[in-house]
């Protein structure tokens, strides 16, 4: 065994705050420029703790701690924290830094910071490590200063101390160089089964609050268990759809914006059974990480359990998985699905519509969770955009604008489908108007769409006017401010527009449908 002391060569590790994720990615890129691969890092977390970064830096500050794969002679950490200084200063905007980074060393029972305030104290870590700086940059000179600040508090980021502790004594051990071949874990191939157990942890009293009586089981069971009230069906049927939310993602990730992606993935799939007169029983998701965050994942989960809550459907259960090699470390994917019922002779299946029916057309909220590759590639390669940039014309950002949430239309819609007053209903998302409401129609029938029955969404016309894209492709593409319609009779279209009106919910009949005569 190595006794207690401290080592010749120690494992560097970094400290580093930033409030965006573009500015993480470049520092991570400096940082293993210069000193080698990373070994093990924590996740992001909120780091709000002093008002010095806050005044420098900004609000909503998040940081991270990495280790790395070589080990380093100790008497290196002043250069090291010089090198990192010089890339703050090169890397800073009017004088005021876009990233933190604070270099340090951990051996087998302390952990060692370079920082450049004398401010907070040395704190017992447990377990046999501690935090201490002796190195803090002051006059132009390095003192000998104690340093830590109250994340070292938190239980996960002791983990990650002791975690890069163990894997520096298990070099030591092998070579007292660094030079060696480790034993392989789960962990060092990517998988952390320890941060899958607190991302359930973290959002246990977030799905519980979706459960109603019908709900029999426990979040981590292999299964989940709903029993249905069939009271007042005559032939239930059940109604499953599944779904995701496309490339809408990259601009959650770019923004570090994840909650309103958990509330569009609900809403898509909870508008697609509305299509068939279905209402929510119980919703299920999928969460795929190239490496896990548990704080993404919490503000997803966050989104996901309020639409539930919204429509009266359980999140019953999901699946997390990470799957490193298969996505990038920054990326993660999801999808979802959703089990609703509807009596038989209640089915919405277009069988209905016929020849002179109107179709009322409800608002959307924007592009809903369709059309992402066209909108990214026009606004932030033709036009010049990021998520930050004001869109000209409409005094938002494009992340703003690109991730309103996805309208969930059952609270109001469902009502229509109870007193049976539509005949189809088809929710417009890929294909646009024209493509989704041909789903509903039987052979001889077509949508006759009045195109200047209503003004597009302003981000719609933007699109259009920087991509210099043809009409017929926006209409293929976006639902252009359209985001449900409903067919119905002529007869019932101001009963509808009334019942909805009084939900606050604007209508416009934008068509009818006709006799097709091709």
């Amino acid at each position: 065994m190595i006794k207690p002391q401290t080592p010749q060569k120690v494992k560097l590790i970094a400290a580093v705050a930033y409030r965006d994720s573009s500015r993480l990615q470049s520092a991570e890129r400096f940082l293993t420029g210069q000193f080698g691969p990373i070994d093990f890092r924590t996740p992001e977390f909120d780091f709000n703790f002093t008002d010095y970064y806050r005044e420098e830096m900004g609000d909503d500050l998040k940081k991270i701690f990495f280790s790395f794969k070589k080990l380093i002679p100790r008497e290196t950490l002043a250069d090291i924290k010089l090198s990192t200084t010089k890339y703050e200063t090169d890397t800073s905007v009017d004088g005021k830094r876009t990233v933190n980074i604070d270099p340090g060393y951990i051996g087998e029972a302390n952990i060692i910071l370079a920082s450049t305030k004398n401010f907070s104290h040395r704190i017992y870590l447990e377990k046999g490590i501690y935090g201490d700086c002796n190195l803090i940059l002051k006059d132009g000179e390095y003192h000998p200063l104690p340093w830590t600040y109250p994340d070292y508090k938190e239980q996960w980021i002791r983990d990650f101390l002791f975690e890069v502790r163990s894997r520096h004594v298990n070099q030591l051990q092998d070579s007292g160089s660094g030079e060696h071949m480790e034993s392989v874990t789960y962990r060092d191939a990517g998988v952390d089964i320890d941060k899958g157990d607190e991302v359930v942890e973290r959002i246990k009293s977030l799905v519980k609050k979706t459960y109603g009586i019908n709900v029999l089981s426990e979040l981590g069971k292999f299964g989940g268990f709903f029993a249905p009230d069939l009271t007042g069906y005559e032939q239930p049927v059940l109604v499953s759809s599944v779904d995701g939310v496309g490339t809408k993602l990259m601009v959650a990730v770019a923004a570090g914006r994840h909650k309103s992606i958990g509330s569009d993935l609900v809403n898509h799939c909870i508008n697609d059974i509305l299509c068939c007169g279905a209402k929510p029983l119980f919703f299920l998701d999928y969460l795929a990480f190239g490496k896990l965050q548990p704080s993404i994942i919490e503000d997803v989960v966050t989104g996901l359990a309020e639409a539930c809550e919204k429509a009266d459907c359980a999140l019953i259960g999901g699946e997390t998985a990470e799957m490193p090699g298969l996505y990038s470390e920054g990326d993660y994917d999801i999808s979802g699905t959703i089990v609703g019922i509807v009596d038989r002779k209640n089915i919405l299946d277009g069988g209905r519509i016929a020849e002179d029916d109107v179709i009322i057309g409800l608002p959307s909220t924007g592009l809903h969770t369709n059309g992402f590759s066209l909108a990214r590639k026009v606004l932030f390669e033709k036009a010049g955009l990021n998520v930050d940039s004001t869109i000209p014309g409409l005094n938002v950002s494009a992340g703003e604008e690109l991730l309103k949430v996805h309208k969930c239309y059952y609270p109001e819609v469902y009502e229509l489908v109870e007193r049976g007053l539509v005949h189809g209903i088809a929710h417009i998302t890929g294909g646009g108007i024209l493509g989704n409401i041909g789903r509903l129609l039987t052979s001889g029938l077509k949508a006759d769409i009045d195109w200047n029955s209503w003004d597009w969404l302003p981000i719609f016309k933007t699109i259009q006017m920087y991509g210099n894209i043809p009409d017929d492709e926006m209409k293929r593409v976006f639902n252009l401010g359209i985001g449900l319609a409903v067919v119905a009779d002529e007869k019932k279209v101001d009963e509808i527009r009334s019942i909805l009106n009084e939900k606050n919910l604007k209508t416009t009949v934008i068509g009818k449908i006709s006799e097709d005569g091709d």
